[in-house]
């Protein structure tokens, strides 16, 4: 059973900071909670930059997350692109929210299956957020009191060592921009030459007293903001 004091406890909670995940680059002004019942949202192929964060794609409000490392249907970590492999994502955001001292906030477990009706029905109460656990949809805009992005990830280069053609990922070097990766090529071999061996690219020194070799790569980093 849950006990009155954990629901209070729970709703006091919602006054602290949370977490949203999203592969598109969003401000305040964009916060929607009826988006997803729009028929934008319906024909845009890529419905995860506008998604919740949480196990459904569907339903009313703006989705946040109390933990932003987190991964899991439920986390924002989700949302931002970063570990989905099958998406063409070339970048997320993470975004920082705190609601505003006075709102009204209630405890919901059925929070991310909101309809049209139900908001109606909430908002003329005068509910401005759904709580329940480490999940929050905010159902009002105006009940936020800053809405940021701290975060965001993009594909950067990298260098793999190269020991006899194999290379060596456990020792992966990324760097910011190119500029970056060629100035610690130039460093680490002087002066080289690139090589295609069938999908994969190398750079080699063209001093033959110099034993090491690199191959090329990206990876995914995050950044502040």
């Amino acid at each position: 059973m849950i006990k009155l004091v954990d629901i209070l406890k729970e709703i006091d909670d919602a006054r602290g900071i949370w977490y949203h995940g999203s592969t598109a680059d969003i401000d305040q002004k964009d916060l929607d909670p009826l988006y997803r019942d729009s028929e934008k949202y319906k024909g845009d192929a890529d419905k995860q930059k506008w998604s919740r964060t949480g196990s459904s794609d569907g339903g009313v409000g703006i989705y946040f997350g109390k933990d932003k490392q987190k991964l899991g249907p439920t986390a924002p970590m989700q949302y931002t692109g970063f570990s989905s492999d099958a998406a063409p994502y070339t970048q997320g955001f993470m975004y920082e929210m705190k609601l505003k001292p006075d709102v009204k906030v209630i405890n919901e477990s059925a929070l991310h299956r909101v309809g049209k009706n139900k908001y109606d029905q909430l908002r003329q109460e005068g509910v401005d957020a759904l709580i329940h656990g480490d999940e929050l949809n905010v159902l009002n805009p105006d009940a936020i009191d800053y809405f940021k992005k701290i975060m965001q990830w993009k594909i950067v280069p990298a260098l793999y060592p190269s020991i006899r053609g194999k290379a060596q990922i456990d020792q992966m070097v990324t760097f910011n921009d190119d500029q970056e990766l060629l100035d610690y090529l130039k460093k680490e071999l002087g002066d080289y030459r690139l090589a295609k061996i069938g999908d994969k690219q190398y750079y080699f020194p063209t001093d033959d007293n110099i034993n090491k070799a690199f191959q090329y790569s990206s990876e995914r980093k995050w950044f502040n903001v």
